[in-house]
């Protein structure tokens, strides 16, 4: 949504800027980049190693994930782009110190 928001100053009136064109390739590279980052944090196995319950699971996931944005600044729901690998190893640890396994 806020790529195509970047997009509507080049189209006025039907017309169609010069530079359009080497900015969508700017886009789709930024597109690109965001995309391995979400499937990079969304592929995030958690597995309780000491009996936690569903809910508790869900909790210590939640907190963590909390936890794991304050440390790296990067948060997966944003949109934005940012260091996805320091949040996943973040998150990870976090969750390993509550006693998942994280693969």
């Amino acid at each position: 949504m806020a790529l195509l928001i970047m997009l509507v100053p080049y189209m006025i009136q039907g017309r169609r800027l010069a530079s359009l064109d080497r900015d969508m390739e700017t886009v789709k590279a930024e597109i690109e980049r965001y995309n391995d980052q979400v499937a990079e944090v969304k592929d995030v196995f958690v597995y309780p190693n000491r009996g936690q319950s569903t809910e508790q699971t869900s909790k210590d996931r939640y907190e963590c994930y909390l936890w794991a944005v304050d440390q790296t600044g990067f948060d997966p729901s944003s949109g934005e782009s940012g260091d996805a690998n320091g949040y996943r190893r973040a998150l990870g640890a976090c969750l390993e110190g509550r006693g998942y396994t994280v693969k």
